[in-house]
């Protein structure tokens, strides 16, 4: 595998994307793979691929873009929206001629994608592909062939969010002034994570604070409903029947012990799915609880890559 990184979009501060090949030449345009980290839209980044993930590029002849986008409460969910839909954009109208730009004569097939995410990214990847997001264009949306949702969180209005939680890894010992910064809105914007140690435990204090609703949504946004307009399964249930037919199969995994995301996030997301007349896969993995795909370095996530592979190919 080989990584070449682009700018997709300037904000506040750049926003990168990292596109992942093969090593091996290939004569046939590939197919694109999008992947969002987890990190709960508070902390992570693009370069957190699990191992499984980095193989697939090779294994499978594919091309994966895995992404950085805005962290909150920098900004709040509505932006982070923006983000993820001009990353879809970039993929579609402007990476192909980019990687031509640098030499490349490795070719894309945009109109073959399938979206993917962990956590927080499984939560953007729903968002994305059925259209949740308000500036998607139907165009960019008809080339989704699939989305595929590693443990994902579907929404803020649970009480597994809006309650204090023993955090994934045990009570966090740190002094709670210790993360002021990264909770302050007005501090600056930062799109990766990666680099600064500490934020690697955001995470874990939000859930033992119940932080979570107040850091991805302003005041004013839970004043105008935003908790309930990113909620997947209020979203599925509500949608029209134009809507049902746009939407694109999907495959969702979820350990049936997770300690950052409730597994009653992916138990609702299958049933509302079924219920609106969706190709859903649901797999619960007993016993495994967050991130066990990318901390078990011989876990493949095989029944995934047969559902991401089949959308690619078919």
């Amino acid at each position: 595998m080989r990584t070449i990184t682009f700018e997709f979009v300037k904000r506040e501060v750049p926003v990168s994307l990292d596109l992942c090949l093969p090593d091996a030449p290939s004569s046939e345009p590939l197919p694109v793979f999008i992947w969002w980290h987890g990190g709960g839209l508070i902390q992570g980044a693009r370069q957190a691929m699990a191992p499984h993930l980095k193989r697939a590029v090779d294994k499978y002849n594919i091309a994966v873009v895995s992404t950085d986008y805005r962290l909150a409460p920098q900004v709040r969910v509505p932006d982070i929206q923006h983000d993820m839909e001009d990353c879809l954009a970039f993929v579609i109208e402007q990476l192909p001629g980019e990687l031509a730009a640098k030499g490349e004569s490795t070719k894309l097939d945009t109109d073959r994608i399938v979206l993917s995410g962990s956590s927080a990214g499984g939560w953007q990847c729903l968002m994305v592909g059925l259209g949740m997001c308000p500036n998607s264009k139907p165009e960019h949306l008809q080339k989704v062939k699939g989305i595929a949702a590693i443990y994902p969180i579907t929404t803020m209005d649970h009480p597994f969010f809006l309650e204090k939680q023993t955090p994934f890894g045990g009570l966090l010992k740190d002094d709670p002034d210790s993360f002021a910064d990264f909770r302050d809105p007005d501090a600056p914007v930062t799109a990766n994570s990666a680099a600064v140690e500490h934020r690697r435990k955001f995470y874990m204090h939000a859930q033992q604070e119940a932080l979570f609703p107040s850091l991805l949504f302003s005041k004013e946004q839970r004043d105008q409903g935003w908790m309930q307009k990113t909620d997947v399964v209020t979203f599925l249930n509500q949608s029209s029947e134009h809507q049902r037919k746009s939407f694109p199969p999907v495959y969702i995994v979820h350990g049936e012990k997770d300690t950052a995301v409730d597994v009653d996030h992916a138990r609702r997301l299958e049933k509302a799915l079924k219920a609106v007349g969706t190709s859903v896969v649901y797999d619960e993995v007993p016993g495994r609880d967050h991130l066990w795909d990318q901390l078990e370095p011989d876990e493949n996530l095989q029944a995934l890559w047969d559902f991401t592979i089949q959308k690619l190919r078919s």
